[in-house]
């Protein structure tokens, strides 16, 4: 992955930096190291703090590990001079032999800076496999929206399949997103298979297997609102979602924290 600060403003500090991964195998089992490396230098071992096991079809499981690489993070970037760092997470393990293989990670970077609009960031990682037609629903509290309200749904799953949405096996064979009643597209996912492989906050890049999106979902968020709801569903594909993160234009929140990273209340309906 090429990480590059040059989007950052130059007075931003790193306040946070979490690495997930995420992988199919058939062990009852997660791994629980890798390896992190920038550019051509120190290759570390990062050891998860805390991991997820679940069950997938018989006989298999998905697993979601975590780790906080803050310290890593932030030796090389602490604001936005423009430089470009490369940085590799290796050791992954997975399959690679099943149609429900996948593998992946990802690198979530939080910053601050005085020059920046305040945001609310809502941060969902409880590791979910959603299951044949099936629906959860997420709520989101506790943030004021502003008259220029705008916010982004980022989130990273594991398993979709392009064959497997957007009504190619029948008409409700649908994966989609929907925040306050609203279905989310992008140009490469559109509103009924949203777990295609192709990850718009990877540029549209295609990954077998791993979805990394950014969803624009300014329009669905009112100026006044407290609230907000998520609903995913599937129809016949299967998935693991790793995390799911919310970010608002917020003008106050009902609580404050040093970094306002939030847990979103979840409810599941089958």
């Amino acid at each position: 992955m090429v990480y590059s600060d040059r989007d950052l403003p130059a007075d931003a500090q790193v306040e946070l930096a979490y690495l997930y991964w995420s992988a199919w195998w058939k062990k009852n089992d997660a791994d629980t190291e890798v390896t992190f490396q920038v550019n051509a230098g120190e290759v570390n071992t990062v050891t998860a703090s805390r991991w997820s096991i679940l069950p997938n079809k018989p006989g298999t499981y998905a697993y979601s590990s975590f780790a906080d690489v803050t310290s890593l993070v932030g030796e090389i970037s602490q604001g936005g001079d423009g430089s470009s760092y490369i940085i590799t997470v290796g050791d992954v393990s997975g399959r690679t032999d099943d149609d429900w293989s996948y593998a992946g990670w990802s690198l979530v970077i939080i910053y601050s800076s005085p020059s920046e609009e305040a945001h609310q960031l809502y941060l969902y990682d409880d590791f979910l496999y959603a299951d044949q037609y099936t629906t959860h629903n997420l709520t989101i509290e506790g943030f004021l929206a502003p008259a220029d309200s705008t916010g982004r749904l980022t989130s990273f799953t594991g398993e979709g399949d392009e064959v497997w949405g957007g009504q190619n096996q029948g008409p409700d064979d649908i994966d989609y997103v929907k925040v306050n009643g609203y279905y989310l597209s992008d140009a490469v996912n559109p509103w009924d298979n949203v777990w295609n492989g192709k990850s718009s906050g990877l540029g549209g890049g295609f990954i077998d297997g791993v979805d990394i999106e950014t969803f624009d979902v300014s329009s669905y968020i009112s100026p006044g609102d407290t609230s907000a709801t998520v609903e995913l569903g599937t129809g016949v594909d299967i998935w693991n979602l790793v995390y799911i993160i919310l970010s608002f234009r917020s003008d106050i929140s009902t609580s404050w924290h040093p970094y306002p990273v939030r847990i979103i209340a979840v409810n599941y309906n089958v």
